[in-house]
C-alpha cells in the first residue's frame, strides 16, 4: 500500500468519506461490502476501510491477526474500537454461532461441560454422554437378543429413543 504511485491521495479519498458518530464511531457511509464491513478500491483492489484507517493510524496489522471492532460496529473504522487479535479469539468475541457457542458452559440438558471429546476437541458432557453410551448399550443388547429368539426389537424400558439427552 505504502509503494502505490498516488501517495497520501488515496488516504485523503477514505478520510473524507468519514463520520464522526455521537457513539464514538468513525463511521464510513461510502461504500459497504454485502458482510456490512465498509470497503473502497484502491488501484482497482478492494480494501477493508477499517484495516486502511488502522494502518494509517496505528500502524500495520500483523499477518498472523485480524481486527476485532470492540465496539461491534462493522461500519465503524476509529482506529480506537478496533484490536488486532487472533481469527480464534475474534471469533469467540463475536454474535456469530462460533462466540456463541464458545460463550455457553452447559449443555442443552443443562449439565456442565466437564471434557473435550476426543475426535474434535469438542466440549462434553460427561452425563450426558454416559446416559448415551449406556441407551446404545441398551438398544444393541435388546437387538442382538431379539435376533437370537427370532422375536421383534423392543425398546428396553427408559429408553426413549436411540439416543438419550
Amino acid at each position: 500500500m505504502s509503494g502505490h504511485s498516488a501517495g497520501w491521495r488515496w488516504r485523503w479519498d477514505v478520510l473524507q468519506h468519514i463520520v464522526p458518530h455521537e457513539s464514538g464511531c468513525w463511521m464510513f457511509y461510502h461504500d459497504r461490502h454485502v458482510t456490512g464491513y465498509a470497503r473502497t478500491r484502491i488501484a482497482g483492489v478492494s480494501y477493508g476501510v477499517h484495516r486502511l484507517v488502522y494502518g494509517i493510524f496505528l500502524g500495520s496489522i500483523p499477518d498472523d491477526l485480524c481486527l476485532d471492532h470492540l465496539c461491534r460496529n462493522r461500519w465503524c473504522v476509529n482506529p480506537t474500537h478496533l484490536e488486532a487479535v487472533t481469527f480464534q479469539e475474534n471469533t469467540r468475541r463475536g454474535y456469530g454461532m462460533g462466540g456463541q457457542n464458545f460463550r455457553k458452559d452447559t449443555c442443552p440438558r443443562g449439565h456442565k461441560y466437564d471434557y473435550f471429546g476426543p475426535t474434535y476437541g469438542e466440549r462434553r458432557c460427561s452425563i450426558c454422554d454416559s446416559k448415551h453410551g449406556k441407551s446404545r448399550w441398551l438398544m444393541k443388547r435388546a437387538t442382538v437378543t431379539a435376533k437370537q429368539t427370532g422375536q421383534q426389537t423392543q425398546q428396553p424400558a427408559g429408553v426413549g429413543g436411540s439416543v438419550v439427552r
